[in-house]
This record gives structure tokens, sequence and C-alpha cells, in this order.
């Protein structure tokens, strides 16, 4: 329970960064990407999500896309979606409702269990099977 309430604590923080961040940013600029960021976050399981695409429900380049979503997040879009997804798998290990680790991976959108591994020991230096 205590690793869950860390896990918890931190994916609030992160969350409030975000929103802080938004308070400072350039609103003209974060309102041209929001299209995308609402979509982004209603399917940020979906494994067919693809952060190449999302420039085009804003009308923009994928250039000036990421640039304008990289100064509003701190990170390009595709790392937004992995830490996204990362950070709720540790939440899902955290809270052991779960059969295996292709299931947590499944359930993040990670077609790859070995893929989905990779990304989570880069995040916390640990293997997800170390988890269960």
């Amino acid at each position: 329970d205590r690793y869950k309430c860390i896990s918890l604590f931190y994916s609030l923080l992160s969350y409030l960064s975000n929103v802080e961040h938004l308070k400072y940013s350039d609103k003209k600029k974060y309102r041209i990407i929001e299209p995308a960021v609402r979509y982004l976050n209603s399917h940020i399981f979906d494994p067919g999500l693809k952060s190449e695409k999302l420039h085009l429900l804003c009308g923009v380049s994928s250039t000036y896309f990421r640039k304008i979503f990289t100064s509003n997040f701190g990170v390009s879009p595709q790392k937004y979606i992995v830490n996204k997804r990362i950070t709720h798998a540790k939440s899902v290990f955290d809270s052991g409702d779960f059969n295996s680790v292709s299931e947590v991976a499944n359930s993040v959108g990670y077609t790859d269990p070995l893929y989905f591994s990779r990304a989570f020991k880069k995040k916390y230096g640990t293997s997800p099977t170390k988890m269960t």
C-alpha cells in the first residue's frame, strides 16, 4: 500500500506540474494543439495511437506540432505517451490487480510485452517482472 500511495502521489505531482506549466505557456499556441491533446488524453491506452498523426488533428505540420507540444509539456508527444502509459502501468502493478506482465502491457496500450518491459525498465530502473 505504501508504494501505491507513493505512485499516486507522483502521478498527482506530474499532473499538477503540467497544469501549472500550462498557466504560463503561450495560450494561443496551446489552443492550436488542444484538439490533439484532448484526443491524446482520451485515447492514451489505445494500441493504435500514433503520435506522428496528431498534427493532422490541428492542421499544422508535424514539426510545428512537436515544437508547440514540447514547449507546453516539456517532452515530445511520443515521450508524453510513454510516460503516461508506463506511470499507469506502475500503479497497476502497485495495486496488485493483474495476472501477468502481458496483461498489464496490453491494458496500457502495448501489444509487445518485450517493448513494454524495456520502456518500464528505462523509466523505473527495474523489470516489470520484479513487480509481480
